[in-house]
């Protein structure tokens, strides 16, 4: 094969370093790797970068001195690597070891600047995490000393790690980065390309020490080879680089790279569409020209493989299912959780000899959770998408992917698909399809895996059992994981005896219910009381305010001839009373009718649910939602919830359902399929009141609400829970 028109690509991936020859018909004529080296320490994932520089050094040169005189004829050389990876050095050198994209030893650090997501999302295009280079940056600051003396010295370098290796493959003439590259320090504004003064103002970032910016075609510089001056033509991510490779944009619109973790990315063009908890992605720049796509990321797939190969031990969260089910948290929750504090966990019957195939289908579920929260804000599932990276040419592995995804993958075949987008943008020739390969799903696949709804049920599992007091160890947690829509008694059994009395919640446990709804009031001795009504006269033989009545008093009233003579003997019953009586199976929904604002009611019933020991089985909800996120913040180890109306339509289906409470109850006709995935990724149990219907609570269930409020008695579980 002639050896003209060559162009070089080095790859700097978090697995693997490579160094491709390419000529210009895009043929692979070489490709040199070696393993990248990464420490990791818990929460710290490092990268030897001094190493890192000799090892593509090494193989560069190499490749050049095996050419020999055909060197002459490589025109370009580009760079792609990691994206969010930060170093720092100086004339002398690194000044440390390089901050993986993978530590998240800033997540406290960012976790206090919450406040300012929201900004930082419209600005950047991302979202705020420890992931990024801003916070590793201002870490290094505060904390490493050869830093901050560079620093002082004003001889402090930073950024990607493309940037350091074109800092020295230029012996130091270059300095900068390019525009996607800068995009991932969360301090470029990704619609003017330019650095942004709030952001850096947010992290605390000097403006003097921010290096220069370059589209990533452009020309960075020159190596320097014997008599040969070899320009540098293109700096990217590899995601982008690998994009490229797979015709994103060109025909296709969705693409899947395979690596330490997994990406997907949605081609927009020009656009800059904004869709929330995902990321927009500057794909290439061209002079001040850019395109862009929305991306959302898998932080663990080949390195969850390569963790499971040392056989960690691993908790096991015990569950009705038959397969093993594996939450790859190995760098905690990317898109759309964004969660960094979380570890892998399981959940399944028993704990199998071989968890690869567990991981194969996390993965695969971790992908489909970003296409469900695409299609959420209006970008269609596609039918089709492209793959590439290391893991794609795993028969068994893609085929779950296809199997979960429920689509067909086409896999470019090629290898180092990154160092192939390189080449292709030096060359201007668009890659050929030649060794790609087609892997389609297998049909009526369904049963062998969990649906969306049973996915998003163990993901905000192992969410709360990690960060919510109230649900581990508790009958929230067993009642959850039994991997069923939990069906409330709405007032007990209303149909069949009178509502809130005992002769009521007694019937609805005998015919199946999870947990009994209830509404409270306050007599006027302070003692917390099961009613609806303020006034007596509906459900009692009394008149009047309730309030107004002491105990004694209400305990005279007769509260079931109403509804049938038989009941006669029904009385109004207390809290407490509830507490003691109840099966210590069955979950307590309470609805606290608190109309004045006033905190006392809401103290005996905490009193009563801390004497009684029944805290990890009650939700404490209300219609006063400032009454319960005053609670909220005062006892994180009790379930908190709103209860919510018809007019609550007022807030955008974009925004966060209440997030600092544990459960969101919607009224029947105000939920949607929107709503649903928004509380999921707010960490919040949903249920729906009052749903009587059997189709109503059969397509409640296959959406995945979490407990369904209803009269309808018997509750006879469908085929479908």
């Amino acid at each position: 094969m002639p050896k003209k028109n060559l162009v070089i690509a080095i790859d700097l991936g978090s697995s693997t370093l490579k160094v491709g020859l390419f000529n210009a018909d895009l043929n692979t004529l070489e490709i040199r790797s070696h393993r990248t080296p990464t420490q990791r320490h818990g929460a710290r994932v490092e990268i030897e970068v001094h190493r890192v520089w000799q090892r593509i050094h090494h193989m560069l040169l190499g490749l050049l001195n095996d050419l020999g005189s055909e060197a002459a004829q490589v025109k370009a050389i580009g760079v792609t690597g990691q994206r969010s990876t930060l170093v720092l050095w100086d004339q002398q050198g690194p000044l440390c070891p390089a901050l993986s994209w993978q530590d998240l030893r800033t997540a406290d650090q960012v976790a206090k600047l919450r406040v300012a997501a929201t900004k930082v999302a419209a600005t950047s295009g991302l979202i705020l995490s420890a992931h990024y280079m801003a916070p590793k940056l201002r870490w290094a600051l505060k904390h490493i000393s050869a830093v901050q003396k560079a620093y002082r010295q004003n001889r402090l370098l930073w950024g990607s790690l493309n940037a350091y290796i074109i800092w020295q493959l230029t012996a130091g003439k270059t300095y900068c980065m390019d525009h996607a590259q800068a995009q991932r320090s969360l301090l470029l504004n990704y619609q003017t390309l330019a650095w942004d003064a709030h952001l850096c103002r947010l992290f605390d970032i000097p403006k003097r020490i921010l290096p220069p910016l370059r589209p990533t075609c452009a020309y960075y510089g020159s190596l320097r080879w014997q008599r040969l001056s070899i320009p540098i033509m293109l700096s990217i991510g590899d995601t982008q680089a690998a994009c490229i490779a797979q015709h994103l944009g060109h025909p296709y619109r969705t693409a899947i790279q395979y690596g330490s973790g997994a990406f997907i990315a949605h081609y927009l063009g020009r656009r800059k569409l904004h869709c929330p908890r995902l990321l927009t992605t500057l794909y290439y720049s061209k002079g001040r020209t850019a395109h862009y796509f929305i991306e959302g990321t898998v932080n663990s797939a080949a390195s969850l493989l390569h963790w499971l190969d040392k056989k960690p031990q691993l908790p096991l969260i015990k569950t009705p299912l038959e397969q093993t089910v594996i939450i790859p948290a190995l760098s905690g929750l990317g898109a759309p959780h964004w969660e960094t504090d979380l570890q892998p966990l399981l959940f399944g019957k028993s704990l199998p000899t071989d968890l690869r195939q567990s991981a194969y289908a996390a993965v695969a579920y971790r992908l489909r959770e970003i296409l469900d929260w695409l299609k959420l804000h209006g970008i269609r599932s596609p039918t089709t998408i492209t793959t590439s990276g290391g893991l794609s040419r795993n028969l068994p592995f893609m085929k779950t992917q296809a199997d979960i995804l429920g689509c067909k993958l086409i896999n470019f075949g090629q290898q180092g698909s990154s160092l192939m987008g390189v080449a292709s943008l030096l060359i201007n020739k668009r890659p050929n399809r030649d060794n790609s390969n087609e892997v389609r799903r297998t049909p009526a696949i369904k049963s062998k895996y969990l649906n969306s709804a049973q996915w998003q049920q163990l993901t905000r599992a192992a969410i709360f059992l990690r960060q919510k007091k109230w649900f581990q160890d508790s009958l929230w947690q067993q009642k959850l994981l039994t991997m069923h829509t939990l069906l409330i008694a709405h007032r007990g059994a209303p149909r069949q005896a009178p509502e809130n009395t005992m002769a009521s919640f007694e019937i609805a446990v005998a015919r199946g219910a999870d947990g009994i709804e209830c509404d409270l009031r306050m007599s006027a001795d302070h003692v917390p009381i099961i009613i609806h009504d303020q006034t007596l006269e509906r459900t009692t033989t009394g008149m009047g305010q309730v309030t107004r009545h002491r105990l004694q008093q209400l305990k005279r009233l007769d509260a079931g001839s109403w509804f049938n003579k038989r009941f006669a003997e029904s009385r109004v019953p207390t809290l407490e009373e509830l507490l003691t009586t109840l099966s210590k199976e069955i979950l307590i929904y309470l609805d606290v009718k608190d109309e004045t604002n006033s905190p006392a009611l809401w103290r005996r019933v905490v009193k009563l649910l801390d004497k009684h020991r029944a805290t990890g089985r009650v939700a404490v909800c209300s219609f006063n939602i400032r009454m319960a996120q005053k609670l909220k913040q005062e006892r994180s180890d009790l379930c908190v919830g709103a209860i919510v109306g018809r007019g609550y339509g007022r807030i955008g289906k974009n925004e966060p359902l209440l997030p600092d409470l544990d459960l969101i109850s919607l009224h029947k006709h105000h939920y949607d399929e929107q709503r649903i995935l928004i509380a999921r990724q707010m960490r919040q149990m949903l249920f729906v009141w009052t749903v009587n219907h059997a189709s109503s609570r059969h397509r409640l269930v296959r959406q995945g609400v979490d407990g369904i409020v209803t009269d309808h008695l018997p509750l006879r579980r469908s085929s479908s829970q």
